[in-house]
């Protein structure tokens, strides 16, 4: 099988480790569980 030719690491992006550690840090977990709980109870498996 043939792989297109697309570059595996980026080159040249300024603060690009900033922006990766920002992007990781973005979700907390509070925030999730409420999302979850959300689906869950929209589900009917949260009481």
């Amino acid at each position: 099988m043939n792989e297109p030719d697309i570059p595996r690491v980026t080159r040249g992006v300024k603060n690009r480790v900033s922006r990766l550690r920002a992007l990781g840090n973005a979700v907390v977990p509070a925030q999730a569980f409420l999302i979850f709980r959300a689906i869950a109870e929209i589900e009917g498996g949260y009481s």
